[in-house]
């Protein structure tokens, strides 16, 4: 195989569809760790992929010499497959330089205006993949619980929206609050540019 013609000596699987190279490492006796960076449970995979494919990618789980989560809720999502002691949890790294180097191209009171939020107001933040399992849904809820004066001095930005059924469901929930609360609650599709928005915020959800 090309992995042996190559002299290879481990194989780095990257997200679950990476599969293959975990199984082709196993046919060729090299060492394979399996990085699982997906939030989506392991269950749907049979209406993903065909039930054929998704047996393949559960009996993966055995084959990596080591399977590394980048959350302990994404590694709960998969401890039904895990048959041997290679589960890993490594949390993801933030570069704060980097981070730092990219709000810094945004300037703060500009980002704030162009979402409508005044100096005095709190400006609340989410970033990440909105989806079920990190329960933005939760955050539309707890608006409605919001006092007038809180309500009054608060915007909520939800960044990493995406056009799937959990995020219909968030953009209905947000419908149905009050016009001036709607006004307040910012969903924002995934983007690149996620720093502009940290330059913006006060508190991180």
């Amino acid at each position: 195989s090309q992995i042996a013609r190559q002299e290879i000596k481990m194989v780095y699987a990257n997200t679950s569809k990476a599969f293959p190279a975990v199984q082709a490492a196993a046919r060729c006796g090299i060492p394979s760790l399996w990085n699982i960076r997906d939030s989506e449970d392991g269950m749907a995979w049979p209406q993903q992929y065909g039930e054929k494919l998704a047996q393949e990618m559960w009996s993966s789980f055995s084959l990596a010499g080591a399977v590394v989560f980048v959350a302990d809720a994404t590694r709960r999502l998969f401890t039904k497959w895990q048959t041997k002691e290679n589960y890993h949890t490594i949390h993801n790294g933030l570069d704060r330089k980097r981070l730092e180097r990219n709000m810094s191209k945004w300037q703060r009171q500009s980002v704030r205006q162009s979402l409508g939020v005044a100096a005095e107001e709190l400006l609340i933040l989410s970033v990440g993949t909105v989806g079920e399992r990190k329960g933005q849904l939760d955050l539309v809820l707890a608006t409605e619980k919001l006092s007038g004066t809180a309500a009054r001095q608060t915007h909520i930005v939800l960044v990493g929206a995406k056009e799937d059924a959990y995020g219909a469901r968030v953009r209905a929930a947000r419908e149905l609050l009050p016009e001036e609360r709607r006004r307040r609650f910012h969903i924002i599709p995934e983007t690149p540019e996620a720093a502009k928005y940290y330059t913006a915020a006060d508190i991180f959800a």
